[in-house]
């Protein structure tokens, strides 16, 4: 399947001003919603990495993980998630990380382990905080980031730059 750009960008909503101002939230809901559209999403990035130096992938939840899932799943690849509260009992590393309803993200302790090649997965990196503090819980495992993955990265943000100063490679399927 071809990747059509201008179909992907036109079921993509942004909301400005949400969830306050000064604020934007990306919707890709459309996209999920649309068997075409996903499934182009997911093919495209999945070749992107059909021989890339992966072990895991780790998904942002929870807008990621429908797709992070989908290429996993094609790539035949282990999925962990980082999370915004512990849903289950264990140990838990914990980064602060303000965020819309939580205070802290989380991944357990034994998702990872140190010999893993890391490819971190989000749907928007907007301001990058997320991707960084995410970032800063797989190495406490002792894996390494690979390099980030993202479905949009919005220009205006500053997350392509925030991405970039912690020196690991963003492989963005659409700028806004």
């Amino acid at each position: 399947m071809v990747f059509d750009e201008y179909l992907i960008k036109s079921l993509i909503t942004r909301y400005n001003d949400f969830p306050s101002a000064g604020q934007s939230c990306i919707d890709l809901a459309n996209v999920i919603s649309s068997t075409k559209a996903f499934r182009m999403v997911v093919d495209t990035i999945a070749q992107h990495y059909i021989d890339a130096n992966i072990d895991r992938i780790v998904a942002i939840e929870t807008n990621a993980l429908p797709f992070a899932s989908a290429v996993a799943y094609t790539l035949n690849c282990p999925l962990s998630s980082i999370r915004k509260y512990k849903r289950t009992p264990g140990e838990w590393y914990e980064e602060p990380h303000k965020g819309v309803n939580h205070t802290s993200l989380y991944i357990r302790k034994d998702e990872c382990n140190s010999t893993d090649n890391i490819l971190l997965f989000d749907d928007v990196i907007l301001s990058g905080q997320t991707v960084n503090t995410a970032s800063a819980l797989i190495r406490r495992s002792g894996a390494t980031i690979n390099e980030i993955c993202c479905i949009v990265a919005i220009a205006d943000g500053g997350g392509v730059a925030n991405t970039q100063s912690l020196d690991l490679n963003l492989y963005p399927l659409i700028v806004l």
